[in-house]
Protein backbone atom coordinates (compact mmCIF):
# COMPACT_ATOMS: atom_id res chain seq x y z
CA UNK A 1 0.00 0.00 0.00
CA UNK A 2 1.08 3.60 -1.50
CA UNK A 3 0.07 7.13 0.53
CA UNK A 4 -0.58 10.13 -1.55
CA UNK A 5 2.24 13.39 -0.04
CA UNK A 6 1.52 15.77 -2.38
CA UNK A 7 -0.22 17.14 -5.46
CA UNK A 8 1.68 19.01 -7.25
CA UNK A 9 1.03 21.08 -10.48
CA UNK A 10 2.64 24.20 -12.39
CA UNK A 11 0.04 26.53 -14.07
CA UNK A 12 3.05 27.52 -16.84
CA UNK A 13 5.51 25.39 -18.74
CA UNK A 14 8.92 26.26 -17.17
CA UNK A 15 7.67 27.33 -13.64
CA UNK A 16 8.70 25.24 -10.47
CA UNK A 17 5.70 23.17 -9.37
CA UNK A 18 3.69 24.05 -6.34
CA UNK A 19 1.64 21.58 -3.95
CA UNK A 20 -1.94 22.43 -4.46
CA UNK A 21 -2.75 19.83 -1.63
CA UNK A 22 -5.95 18.50 -3.89
CA UNK A 23 -7.03 18.41 -7.60
CA UNK A 24 -8.86 16.74 -10.40
CA UNK A 25 -7.53 14.54 -12.87
CA UNK A 26 -9.41 14.07 -16.26
CA UNK A 27 -9.07 10.62 -18.25
CA UNK A 28 -6.56 11.26 -21.12
CA UNK A 29 -5.74 14.33 -20.05
CA UNK A 30 -4.13 15.08 -16.78
CA UNK A 31 -4.49 16.89 -13.55
CA UNK A 32 -6.67 20.03 -14.16
CA UNK A 33 -4.70 23.22 -14.28
CA UNK A 34 -0.83 21.52 -14.94
CA UNK A 35 0.85 23.11 -17.69
CA UNK A 36 2.00 19.25 -18.79
CA UNK A 37 -1.25 17.86 -18.74
CA UNK A 38 -2.29 16.70 -22.74
CA UNK A 39 -3.40 14.24 -25.05
CA UNK A 40 0.31 12.40 -25.19
CA UNK A 41 1.83 9.57 -22.81
CA UNK A 42 3.48 11.87 -19.63
CA UNK A 43 0.31 13.38 -18.74
CA UNK A 44 0.92 12.33 -14.60
CA UNK A 45 4.42 12.30 -13.45
CA UNK A 46 5.25 10.24 -10.14
CA UNK A 47 8.18 10.38 -7.61
CA UNK A 48 9.28 8.19 -4.54
CA UNK A 49 8.88 9.85 -1.11
CA UNK A 50 11.72 8.08 0.25
CA UNK A 51 14.23 9.36 -2.67
CA UNK A 52 13.34 12.60 -2.73
CA UNK A 53 13.99 12.17 1.55
CA UNK A 54 17.39 10.38 0.28
CA UNK A 55 18.31 13.33 -1.67
CA UNK A 56 17.43 15.74 1.02
CA UNK A 57 20.03 14.19 3.29
CA UNK A 58 22.47 15.26 0.83
CA UNK A 59 22.18 19.17 1.45
CA UNK A 60 19.82 19.31 -1.22
CA UNK A 61 17.52 22.44 -0.85
CA UNK A 62 14.41 21.02 -2.71
CA UNK A 63 10.28 21.50 -2.07
CA UNK A 64 7.68 19.62 -3.00
CA UNK A 65 7.30 19.65 -6.76
CA UNK A 66 11.25 20.83 -6.94
CA UNK A 67 11.54 18.29 -9.78
CA UNK A 68 8.72 18.60 -12.03
CA UNK A 69 6.93 15.95 -10.55
CA UNK A 70 2.75 15.88 -10.08
CA UNK A 71 2.39 13.33 -7.30
CA UNK A 72 4.73 12.69 -4.29
CA UNK A 73 4.25 8.52 -3.22
CA UNK A 74 5.00 7.21 -0.29
CA UNK A 75 5.88 3.23 0.49
CA UNK A 76 5.86 2.34 -3.57
CA UNK A 77 9.09 1.44 -5.03
CA UNK A 78 8.11 2.89 -8.39
CA UNK A 79 11.48 2.80 -10.37
CA UNK A 80 10.96 -1.18 -10.92
CA UNK A 81 7.05 -0.97 -12.03
CA UNK A 82 7.11 -1.96 -15.29
CA UNK A 83 5.67 0.06 -18.43
CA UNK A 84 1.83 -1.04 -18.29
CA UNK A 85 1.45 -1.22 -14.37
CA UNK A 86 -1.74 0.46 -13.08
CA UNK A 87 -2.48 2.17 -10.11
CA UNK A 88 -5.30 2.51 -8.65
CA UNK A 89 -6.60 5.79 -6.06
CA UNK A 90 -10.18 5.93 -5.15
CA UNK A 91 -12.28 6.85 -8.66
CA UNK A 92 -8.35 7.26 -10.71
CA UNK A 93 -6.93 4.99 -12.63
CA UNK A 94 -3.08 5.52 -13.80
CA UNK A 95 -1.30 3.56 -16.10
CA UNK A 96 2.71 3.56 -16.29
CA UNK A 97 4.34 4.79 -19.42
CA UNK A 98 7.41 5.35 -19.16
CA UNK A 99 10.30 4.63 -16.40
CA UNK A 100 12.56 7.53 -16.22
CA UNK A 101 13.47 10.36 -18.98
CA UNK A 102 16.42 12.03 -20.24
CA UNK A 103 18.54 14.28 -17.98
CA UNK A 104 18.19 18.09 -18.48
CA UNK A 105 21.56 19.09 -17.15
CA UNK A 106 20.63 22.64 -17.05
CA UNK A 107 17.87 22.47 -14.26
CA UNK A 108 18.64 24.54 -11.15
CA UNK A 109 19.02 21.55 -8.82
CA UNK A 110 21.47 20.03 -10.75
CA UNK A 111 23.07 23.15 -11.12
CA UNK A 112 23.13 22.94 -7.04
CA UNK A 113 24.05 19.47 -6.46
CA UNK A 114 25.48 17.65 -9.77
CA UNK A 115 22.53 15.36 -9.79
CA UNK A 116 19.18 15.10 -10.06
CA UNK A 117 16.96 12.36 -9.43
CA UNK A 118 13.78 13.02 -11.77
CA UNK A 119 15.73 10.89 -14.80
CA UNK A 120 16.17 7.97 -13.06
CA UNK A 121 13.79 7.61 -10.32
CA UNK A 122 10.43 9.19 -11.72
CA UNK A 123 7.67 7.26 -13.46
CA UNK A 124 5.15 8.69 -16.20
CA UNK A 125 1.58 7.98 -16.56
CA UNK A 126 -1.96 8.14 -18.25
CA UNK A 127 -4.73 8.73 -16.71
CA UNK A 128 -7.12 5.82 -17.63
CA UNK A 129 -9.99 6.98 -15.37
CA UNK A 130 -10.53 10.42 -13.93
CA UNK A 131 -11.75 11.77 -9.92
CA UNK A 132 -10.11 13.66 -7.39
CA UNK A 133 -6.73 13.09 -5.80
CA UNK A 134 -6.06 14.89 -2.48
CA UNK A 135 -2.87 14.31 -0.09
CA UNK A 136 -3.28 11.65 2.32
CA UNK A 137 -5.03 9.08 -0.12
CA UNK A 138 -3.89 5.35 -0.44
CA UNK A 139 -2.64 4.66 -3.79
CA UNK A 140 -2.21 1.15 -4.77
CA UNK A 141 -0.57 -0.93 -7.59
CA UNK A 142 -3.44 -3.06 -9.32
CA UNK A 143 -3.34 -6.55 -10.07
CA UNK A 144 -3.94 -7.35 -13.50
CA UNK A 145 -4.85 -10.26 -15.31
CA UNK A 146 -2.78 -12.63 -17.05
CA UNK A 147 -3.59 -11.25 -21.05
CA UNK A 148 -3.81 -13.77 -23.78
CA UNK A 149 -4.17 -13.32 -28.14
CA UNK A 150 -5.80 -16.13 -29.74
CA UNK A 151 -4.35 -16.93 -33.23
CA UNK A 152 -6.38 -19.83 -34.92
CA UNK A 153 -4.56 -21.51 -37.83
CA UNK A 154 -7.06 -22.67 -40.58
CA UNK A 155 -7.17 -22.38 -44.49
CA UNK A 156 -10.84 -23.18 -44.83
CA UNK A 157 -11.60 -20.69 -41.84
CA UNK A 158 -9.93 -17.87 -43.37
CA UNK A 159 -10.97 -18.54 -46.66
CA UNK A 160 -14.70 -18.04 -45.49
CA UNK A 161 -15.56 -22.17 -46.25
CA UNK A 162 -16.17 -22.46 -42.98
CA UNK A 163 -17.37 -20.75 -39.34
CA UNK A 164 -14.12 -20.75 -36.71
CA UNK A 165 -15.21 -22.50 -33.78
CA UNK A 166 -12.43 -23.15 -32.07
CA UNK A 167 -10.94 -19.70 -31.68
CA UNK A 168 -14.12 -18.32 -30.14
CA UNK A 169 -14.22 -21.54 -27.74
CA UNK A 170 -10.29 -20.96 -26.71
CA UNK A 171 -11.39 -17.46 -26.00
CA UNK A 172 -14.28 -17.88 -24.18
CA UNK A 173 -12.40 -20.70 -21.90
CA UNK A 174 -9.70 -18.38 -21.42
CA UNK A 175 -11.92 -15.29 -20.10
CA UNK A 176 -13.24 -17.71 -17.72
CA UNK A 177 -10.12 -18.49 -16.72
CA UNK A 178 -9.28 -15.09 -15.64
CA UNK A 179 -7.70 -14.34 -18.73
CA UNK A 180 -8.07 -10.98 -20.62
CA UNK A 181 -7.84 -11.81 -24.23
CA UNK A 182 -7.16 -8.80 -26.29
CA UNK A 183 -6.37 -9.86 -29.29
CA UNK A 184 -7.98 -12.47 -31.51
CA UNK A 185 -7.44 -13.37 -35.34
CA UNK A 186 -7.90 -15.52 -37.90
CA UNK A 187 -4.75 -16.91 -39.95
CA UNK A 188 -4.36 -19.81 -42.92
CA UNK A 189 -1.84 -22.54 -42.28
CA UNK A 190 1.18 -20.46 -43.29
CA UNK A 191 3.98 -21.01 -41.15
CA UNK A 192 5.75 -16.88 -41.82
CA UNK A 193 2.46 -15.12 -41.27
CA UNK A 194 2.35 -17.14 -38.29
CA UNK A 195 5.87 -15.75 -37.47
CA UNK A 196 4.60 -11.76 -38.74
CA UNK A 197 1.86 -12.32 -35.75
CA UNK A 198 3.63 -13.90 -33.26
CA UNK A 199 5.71 -10.88 -33.66
CA UNK A 200 3.46 -8.06 -33.80
CA UNK A 201 1.86 -9.21 -30.75
CA UNK A 202 5.31 -8.75 -29.17
CA UNK A 203 6.82 -6.12 -27.36
CA UNK A 204 9.87 -5.92 -30.36
CA UNK A 205 6.73 -4.64 -32.84
CA UNK A 206 7.97 -1.28 -33.27
CA UNK A 207 11.41 -3.07 -35.50
CA UNK A 208 10.56 -5.03 -38.49
CA UNK A 209 10.85 -8.42 -38.03
CA UNK A 210 14.59 -9.88 -40.07
CA UNK A 211 13.41 -13.44 -41.99
CA UNK A 212 16.69 -15.93 -43.26
CA UNK A 213 16.14 -18.79 -45.13
CA UNK A 214 18.29 -21.36 -43.57
CA UNK A 215 18.15 -24.00 -46.38
CA UNK A 216 19.56 -21.07 -49.24
CA UNK A 217 22.50 -19.80 -47.46
CA UNK A 218 25.91 -21.86 -48.50
CA UNK A 219 27.76 -22.84 -45.92
CA UNK A 220 30.68 -20.65 -47.56
CA UNK A 221 28.49 -17.79 -46.94
CA UNK A 222 26.98 -19.09 -44.05
CA UNK A 223 28.94 -16.62 -40.74
CA UNK A 224 28.96 -14.04 -43.66
CA UNK A 225 25.05 -13.70 -44.03
CA UNK A 226 24.34 -14.22 -40.20
CA UNK A 227 27.22 -12.58 -38.41
CA UNK A 228 28.13 -9.99 -40.93
CA UNK A 229 31.32 -9.07 -42.14
CA UNK A 230 34.10 -6.42 -42.41
CA UNK A 231 35.44 -4.62 -45.71
CA UNK A 232 38.69 -6.97 -47.33
CA UNK A 233 37.67 -9.74 -45.44
CA UNK A 234 37.48 -12.13 -48.36
CA UNK A 235 36.67 -11.89 -52.23
CA UNK A 236 34.04 -9.58 -53.16
CA UNK A 237 33.80 -8.36 -49.49
CA UNK A 238 34.39 -4.72 -51.00
CA UNK A 239 32.42 -2.65 -48.49
CA UNK A 240 31.70 -3.84 -44.56
CA UNK A 241 27.98 -4.95 -43.68
CA UNK A 242 26.36 -6.40 -41.16
CA UNK A 243 24.56 -10.19 -40.42
CA UNK A 244 20.64 -10.81 -39.55
CA UNK A 245 21.58 -10.98 -36.07
CA UNK A 246 22.63 -7.49 -36.16
CA UNK A 247 20.12 -6.22 -38.12
CA UNK A 248 17.43 -8.39 -36.12
CA UNK A 249 19.29 -6.87 -32.40
CA UNK A 250 15.89 -5.61 -30.97
CA UNK A 251 13.63 -7.12 -32.66
CA UNK A 252 12.78 -10.46 -34.36
CA UNK A 253 14.77 -12.64 -36.30
CA UNK A 254 12.65 -15.26 -38.43
CA UNK A 255 14.69 -18.81 -39.32
CA UNK A 256 12.87 -20.62 -41.76
CA UNK A 257 13.97 -23.81 -42.79
CA UNK A 258 16.19 -24.54 -40.24
CA UNK A 259 16.69 -28.69 -40.56
CA UNK A 260 18.08 -27.82 -43.71
CA UNK A 261 20.97 -26.73 -41.83
CA UNK A 262 24.41 -28.60 -42.33
CA UNK A 263 25.40 -30.01 -39.13
CA UNK A 264 28.73 -27.58 -39.09
CA UNK A 265 26.85 -24.44 -39.21
CA UNK A 266 24.61 -26.05 -36.61
CA UNK A 267 27.67 -25.76 -34.29
CA UNK A 268 28.41 -22.06 -35.09
CA UNK A 269 25.03 -21.02 -34.37
CA UNK A 270 24.18 -23.10 -31.00
CA UNK A 271 27.52 -20.67 -29.95
CA UNK A 272 25.55 -17.53 -31.10
CA UNK A 273 22.10 -18.49 -29.51
CA UNK A 274 23.95 -19.29 -26.22
CA UNK A 275 26.38 -16.40 -26.00
CA UNK A 276 24.14 -13.87 -27.62
CA UNK A 277 26.90 -11.86 -29.30
CA UNK A 278 28.46 -12.04 -32.77
CA UNK A 279 31.80 -11.30 -34.24
CA UNK A 280 31.97 -9.88 -38.06
CA UNK A 281 33.86 -11.84 -39.98
CA UNK A 282 37.62 -10.03 -40.62
CA UNK A 283 36.63 -8.33 -37.15
CA UNK A 284 37.90 -8.93 -33.49
CA UNK A 285 35.18 -7.01 -31.87
CA UNK A 286 32.42 -9.02 -29.88
CA UNK A 287 29.01 -7.47 -30.80
CA UNK A 288 25.93 -8.31 -28.02
CA UNK A 289 22.94 -9.20 -29.96
CA UNK A 290 19.70 -9.06 -28.78
CA UNK A 291 17.09 -10.63 -30.34
CA UNK A 292 13.63 -13.26 -30.10
CA UNK A 293 14.00 -16.20 -31.95
CA UNK A 294 11.88 -18.02 -34.04
CA UNK A 295 12.43 -20.85 -36.14
CA UNK A 296 10.29 -23.19 -38.27
CA UNK A 297 11.08 -26.20 -40.51
CA UNK A 298 9.17 -28.68 -42.57
CA UNK A 299 11.37 -31.81 -41.51
CA UNK A 300 10.82 -33.78 -38.23
CA UNK A 301 13.73 -32.86 -36.00
CA UNK A 302 13.39 -35.36 -33.71
CA UNK A 303 14.26 -37.79 -36.59
CA UNK A 304 16.82 -36.14 -37.75
CA UNK A 305 18.31 -36.10 -33.94
CA UNK A 306 17.79 -39.61 -33.80
CA UNK A 307 19.58 -40.17 -37.03
CA UNK A 308 22.66 -37.72 -36.23
CA UNK A 309 22.11 -35.01 -38.72
CA UNK A 310 20.49 -32.51 -36.19
CA UNK A 311 22.29 -31.27 -33.26
CA UNK A 312 20.03 -32.19 -29.94
CA UNK A 313 21.34 -29.35 -28.05
CA UNK A 314 20.72 -27.44 -30.79
CA UNK A 315 17.08 -28.57 -30.65
CA UNK A 316 16.96 -28.17 -26.85
CA UNK A 317 17.71 -24.38 -27.33
CA UNK A 318 15.32 -23.54 -30.29
CA UNK A 319 12.38 -25.47 -28.75
CA UNK A 320 10.72 -23.76 -25.99
CA UNK A 321 7.16 -23.24 -27.52
CA UNK A 322 6.39 -26.03 -30.18
CA UNK A 323 3.52 -24.90 -32.58
CA UNK A 324 3.11 -27.48 -35.82
CA UNK A 325 1.38 -26.97 -38.86
CA UNK A 326 0.14 -29.54 -41.06
CA UNK A 327 1.79 -30.29 -44.56
CA UNK A 328 -0.26 -29.74 -47.56
CA UNK A 329 -0.66 -33.50 -48.51
CA UNK A 330 -2.34 -33.71 -44.74
CA UNK A 331 -5.14 -31.08 -45.22
CA UNK A 332 -7.79 -32.81 -47.23
CA UNK A 333 -9.89 -31.03 -49.20
CA UNK A 334 -8.19 -27.30 -48.18
CA UNK A 335 -6.13 -27.78 -51.32
CA UNK A 336 -9.21 -27.21 -53.46
CA UNK A 337 -9.50 -23.24 -51.35
CA UNK A 338 -6.12 -23.10 -52.67
CA UNK A 339 -6.10 -23.76 -55.90
CA UNK A 340 -9.08 -21.65 -56.29
CA UNK A 341 -7.38 -18.71 -54.59
CA UNK A 342 -4.30 -18.71 -57.03
CA UNK A 343 -6.72 -19.87 -59.67
CA UNK A 344 -8.42 -16.50 -59.40
CA UNK A 345 -5.11 -14.40 -58.08
CA UNK A 346 -2.97 -15.22 -61.31
CA UNK A 347 -6.35 -14.73 -63.82
CA UNK A 348 -6.50 -11.21 -62.60
CA UNK A 349 -2.84 -10.58 -62.41
CA UNK A 350 -2.81 -12.30 -66.58
CA UNK A 351 -5.79 -11.04 -68.14
CA UNK A 352 -6.94 -14.79 -68.79
CA UNK A 353 -10.65 -13.92 -66.50
CA UNK A 354 -12.33 -16.73 -68.36
CA UNK A 355 -9.66 -19.46 -67.44
CA UNK A 356 -11.01 -22.52 -66.07
CA UNK A 357 -9.05 -26.02 -64.88
CA UNK A 358 -9.78 -29.26 -66.74
CA UNK A 359 -10.96 -32.14 -64.09
CA UNK A 360 -7.84 -34.33 -65.35
CA UNK A 361 -5.54 -31.12 -64.28
CA UNK A 362 -7.52 -30.76 -60.93
CA UNK A 363 -7.06 -34.42 -60.15
CA UNK A 364 -3.27 -34.15 -60.64
CA UNK A 365 -2.84 -31.67 -58.65
CA UNK A 366 -4.95 -33.27 -55.78
CA UNK A 367 -3.25 -36.28 -56.26
CA UNK A 368 0.83 -34.63 -55.83
CA UNK A 369 2.56 -34.73 -52.31
CA UNK A 370 3.54 -31.13 -52.38
CA UNK A 371 7.22 -31.49 -50.39
CA UNK A 372 7.04 -27.55 -51.42
CA UNK A 373 3.58 -27.07 -49.56
CA UNK A 374 1.28 -24.18 -50.46
CA UNK A 375 4.22 -22.04 -52.02
CA UNK A 376 5.17 -24.97 -54.68
CA UNK A 377 1.07 -24.83 -55.48
CA UNK A 378 1.09 -21.56 -55.95
CA UNK A 379 4.33 -20.80 -58.93
CA UNK A 380 2.49 -24.43 -59.85
CA UNK A 381 -0.74 -22.63 -60.86
CA UNK A 382 1.12 -18.89 -61.77
CA UNK A 383 3.15 -20.91 -64.00
CA UNK A 384 -0.15 -23.29 -65.33
CA UNK A 385 -1.85 -20.11 -65.84
CA UNK A 386 0.94 -18.23 -68.06
CA UNK A 387 1.40 -21.23 -70.19
CA UNK A 388 -1.73 -22.73 -71.13
CA UNK A 389 -3.03 -22.94 -74.41
CA UNK A 390 -6.55 -21.51 -74.47
CA UNK A 391 -8.90 -20.72 -71.49
CA UNK A 392 -8.26 -24.18 -69.67
CA UNK A 393 -5.20 -25.32 -68.26
CA UNK A 394 -4.93 -29.38 -68.51
CA UNK A 395 -3.10 -31.82 -67.19
CA UNK A 396 -0.02 -31.23 -69.55
CA UNK A 397 0.22 -27.58 -68.16
CA UNK A 398 0.56 -28.87 -64.55
CA UNK A 399 4.43 -29.25 -64.30
CA UNK A 400 4.93 -31.65 -61.57
CA UNK A 401 7.01 -35.05 -60.77
CA UNK A 402 3.59 -37.03 -60.42
CA UNK A 403 4.85 -40.27 -58.67
CA UNK A 404 2.55 -43.60 -58.43
CA UNK A 405 2.66 -45.43 -54.60
CA UNK A 406 0.29 -48.45 -54.62
CA UNK A 407 -1.83 -49.15 -52.22
CA UNK A 408 -1.59 -51.51 -49.39
CA UNK A 409 -4.32 -54.10 -49.01
CA UNK A 410 -4.16 -57.64 -48.23
CA UNK A 411 -3.89 -58.75 -51.62
CA UNK A 412 -1.18 -57.73 -53.80
CA UNK A 413 -2.21 -57.42 -58.02
CA UNK A 414 -0.04 -59.08 -60.10
CA UNK A 415 2.75 -56.85 -62.24
CA UNK A 416 0.19 -56.66 -65.23
CA UNK A 417 -2.36 -55.11 -63.55
CA UNK A 418 -0.12 -52.85 -61.80
CA UNK A 419 1.10 -51.82 -65.24
CA UNK A 420 -2.44 -51.47 -66.76
CA UNK A 421 -3.39 -49.07 -64.18
CA UNK A 422 -0.52 -46.94 -64.25
CA UNK A 423 -0.58 -46.56 -68.11
CA UNK A 424 -4.76 -46.05 -67.56
CA UNK A 425 -4.09 -43.21 -64.75
CA UNK A 426 -1.29 -41.72 -66.93
CA UNK A 427 -3.66 -41.39 -70.28
CA UNK A 428 -6.32 -39.88 -68.08
CA UNK A 429 -4.16 -37.67 -66.43
CA UNK A 430 -2.80 -36.67 -69.78
CA UNK A 431 -6.14 -35.94 -71.14
CA UNK A 432 -5.42 -38.66 -74.12
CA UNK A 433 -2.05 -37.15 -74.96
CA UNK A 434 -0.42 -40.12 -75.86
CA UNK A 435 2.98 -38.41 -76.72
CA UNK A 436 2.75 -36.60 -73.15
CA UNK A 437 1.56 -40.34 -71.57
CA UNK A 438 4.74 -41.70 -72.88
CA UNK A 439 7.17 -39.30 -71.87
CA UNK A 440 5.47 -39.53 -68.33
CA UNK A 441 6.15 -43.08 -68.54
CA UNK A 442 9.67 -43.22 -69.36
CA UNK A 443 8.80 -45.20 -72.46
CA UNK A 444 8.32 -44.91 -76.17
CA UNK A 445 5.31 -43.92 -78.20
CA UNK A 446 5.84 -47.30 -79.60
CA UNK A 447 5.72 -49.09 -76.95
CA UNK A 448 2.68 -47.03 -75.48
CA UNK A 449 0.60 -48.10 -78.34
CA UNK A 450 1.62 -51.84 -78.15
CA UNK A 451 0.83 -51.82 -74.32
CA UNK A 452 -2.66 -49.53 -75.13
CA UNK A 453 -3.64 -52.47 -77.76
CA UNK A 454 -2.71 -55.58 -75.33
CA UNK A 455 -4.35 -54.19 -72.70
CA UNK A 456 -7.41 -53.18 -75.10
CA UNK A 457 -7.45 -49.68 -72.90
Amino acid sequence: MGRIMAVNISEKKGTQKKNVHSAKLIEDWGIENDAHAGKWHRQVSLLSYEKIEDFKAKGAPVDEGAFGENLIVRGIDLKHLPVGTRLQCGDVLLEVTQIGKQCHSGCEIYKIMGDCIMPREGIFTKVLKGGVISEGDEINVVKRPMRAAVLTSSDSGYAGEREDVSGPTIRKILEENGYQVVHTILLPDDREMLAQEIHRLSTRKEHSMVTVDMGAISESLFESELFGHERGSFTDAYESRPGKFEAASGSSLFMDEIGNLPLAMQAKLLTVLQNRKITRIGSNKVIPVDIRLLSATNKNIQDMVDSGTFREDLLYRLNTIHLEIPPLRERGNDIHLFIDYFMQRYAAKYEKKDISLHEHALEKLCSYHWPGNIRELQHTIEKAVILCEGDVIRSKDIFVKQTWSPQFSTTVPNLEEVERQAIETAIRQNDGNLTATAEQLGISRQTLYNKIKRFKL
